[in-house]
């Protein structure tokens, strides 16, 4: 069986456009049957920066901040999380997610603005 982008995806909205004021959690995402996740922020007008991370739950109860290890698209290879600055009106980040547990979500550390995310798994492979 061939698979695409298309159909070998699933989007979901993973953090409803809003406007956020410090510090805040996003939906959650189940990624059992997948192999890959993957979190798209959009920043639409910022007040002050803003900074959203990954978290992880094996039980979708008890929350951790993801390590740096485990995260790809962040900042540098040393945090867990993206910046938008106060100019960065309009823009985008992608979070991805290398981790083992079965639960992620994304998490606004601090800053105020209007923003949402969606997030992508790739669904497993059939035969």
């Amino acid at each position: 069986m061939r698979h695409d982008l298309v159909f070998g995806l699933s989007v979901a909205e993973s953090y409803p456009e809003t406007t956020v004021s410090g510090s805040e959690t996003g939906v959650t995402l189940d990624g059992k049957g997948t192999y890959a996740q993957k979190h798209v922020i959009h920043a639409h007008a910022i007040t002050t920066a803003i900074l959203v991370k990954l978290q992880d739950s094996p039980d979708n109860s008890a929350w951790t901040d993801v390590v740096a290890g485990e995260v790809t698209g962040a900042d540098s290879t040393s945090v867990n999380y993206v910046t938008f600055s106060a100019t960065d009106d309009n823009s985008a980040h992608q979070l991805g997610y290398l981790g083992l547990q079965r639960y992620t979500r994304i998490a606004v550390i601090s800053g105020a603005g209007s923003m949402g995310a969606t997030s992508e798994v790739a669904n497993t492979l059939g035969s």
